[in-house]
Parts: C-alpha cells; structure tokens; sequence
C-alpha cells in the first residue's frame, strides 16, 4: 500500500477497531508455544551454546525464546506472550474499550445517516 494512503487510512477503518479489539483481548497474556514447524532454526557460532549466542539479544529486550539453551543447533520461537504477536501490529490491550467506542460509533453513525437518508430524500417524485 502506498505511504500516503497507508498514513491515514488504516487508522479510519473501522474493521481496524473490531480486529484491534477481539485480537487484544484473545491473546492478552496468553502463553504462547511454537509447533516444531514454526521454529526458526540456526547454528550458534562455534563454541557457544544457543543461550550464550542468544544472551545479548534477550537482554536488550528481544522477543521469544529458545527451545534449548544448552546446545549449538538452535530452535528460536518469536513469541513468548501473545502481547508480543500484536504489539508489532501497533495494537495495545489498553486501548481495546477506545476501539469497541470507535467501533459502535461508527456503525451508529451509518444508522443515524441510513434514517436521514430514508427520511428526506426521495427519489419517486416524478
């Protein structure tokens, strides 16, 4: 999608709110544990272990975890918490009754507009 359309109108989607709000609330603090085919395998460098390899990484706050600290072929699966699947999205569990809010007003506006419609515009008169 083209930066300029993809500046404004993700956030004035309404399905963005919905989605924002049922995915948020499902995965919040959810464990999260990777089927053997989801794994991202690697080799740690020689003569480190996985968790020496990996160490640094964790500790600026990388996301996951590794199946096995303790050997050289490594199994890395990038989440831990569901929290860390949609915080790449930008979505945030704090913010899950803001969406639900945006989301009904949206669609009580539409109503509002569908009534005002019906109501003054006729397109019979002949």
């Amino acid at each position: 999608m083209p930066a300029f359309w993809r500046a404004w109108l993700y956030q004035l989607d309404p399905f963005t709110r919905l989605i924002s709000g049922m995915v948020t609330t499902e995965l919040h603090g959810r464990p999260v544990s990777c089927a053997p085919a989801e794994y991202n395998r690697f080799q740690a460098p020689a003569n480190q272990t996985c968790g020496e390899y990996m160490a640094p990484f964790f500790e600026r706050g990388g996301l996951g975890y590794l199946v096995d600290n303790a050997t050289r072929a490594c199994e890395y699966c990038a989440y831990k918490i569901g929290d860390e699947f949609y915080s790449t999205f930008s979505m945030s569990f704090d913010t899950r009754w803001r969406d639900l809010g945006i989301f009904l007003a949206f669609i009580g506006s539409n109503l509002i507009i569908l009534f005002l419609a019906s109501r003054y515009l006729n397109y019979n008169r002949r």
